[in-house]
């Protein structure tokens, strides 16, 4: 499909909610098409407590806060993320002792890994003066159940935290950085525990490796465009710790 507004061939469009047209990462935000429907979508200047038109901008206020929209698009998109990880970590855990608790245990930090690193971009937003939410997107609900029901398939991207405000690459890169980060802190957690030869959390722990790299890829919408963008040092090192951290997890869990 091709983008409305600069007609380059998108394979993975964006339709945007306030004009219902299709368009490429780069003009997906209703101010990078010159949306008619800019002034609605975009939020009020200071924020204002109770009702903007129809919707309430009243868990801005407080960095953080999240509106009931945007809990339930995190309710719903976490469960989709449960039952994809429940798929994948049943493949390993079935060869493990106490198959159903690695299993539970497993999915339930395969979804804070997906929750945490969500939340932390619209926190960072936030406290950038920026105002940002969670949002379910269409096609990626789509690709996401479809890949609930295919054995090889498997995109994980019910939605992602989209940002409603213009700014500069550099506030861009440092908010995008704060996602995988999540995922890294996660990492180092986990990785002692796993090293000493404990595998209960070794599925999470691969998967959350995982997350971190392929957001780390330099690609498109990904968060590593972004920080790369941003600062390509600390893009480089972000990358090539999560990417040694990818390679352990993918040893252990042959080992295991």
């Amino acid at each position: 499909m091709r983008c409305h507004y600069c007609g380059i061939e998108e394979p993975f469009p964006f339709k945007c909610s306030y004009c219902s047209e299709y368009f490429c990462s780069e003009h997906r935000l209703p101010e990078n098409h010159a949306c008619p429907m800019y002034a609605v979508a975009r939020p009020p200047r200071s924020w204002p407590s109770p009702i903007e038109g129809n919707y309430s901008y009243a868990a801005s206020i407080k960095p953080g806060r999240i509106s009931r929209k945007e809990a339930l698009s995190f309710i719903v998109g976490s469960f989709l993320v449960w039952l994809i990880g429940y798929e994948i970590i049943s493949s390993y855990a079935v060869y493990v002792p106490n198959y159903t608790f690695v299993l539970e245990i497993n999915s339930i930090l395969f979804v804070i890994a997906f929750a945490v690193h969500e939340y932390a971009h619209k926190l960072s937003a936030n406290l950038n003066g920026i105002w940002a939410e969670f949002r379910l997107n269409t096609f990626g609900l789509i690709l996401t159940i479809i890949s609930i029901l295919s054995p090889i398939f498997k995109i994980i991207s019910p939605g992602a935290t989209v940002i409603f405000s213009l700014t500069d690459k550099n506030t861009m890169g440092k908010i995008a950085l704060w996602g995988p980060l999540v995922n890294i802190i996660m990492s180092l957690i986990m990785l002692p525990i796993v090293l000493v030869g404990n595998s209960i959390i070794l599925p999470a722990f691969y998967l959350n490796s995982f997350i971190v790299v392929f957001n780390l890829i330099p690609f498109s919408i990904l968060d590593g465009k972004k920080i790369f963008d941003w600062n390509k040092l600390i893009w480089s090192g972000s990358f090539v710790y999560s990417l040694v951290i990818l390679i352990i997890a993918t040893m252990l869990l042959h080992v295991f």
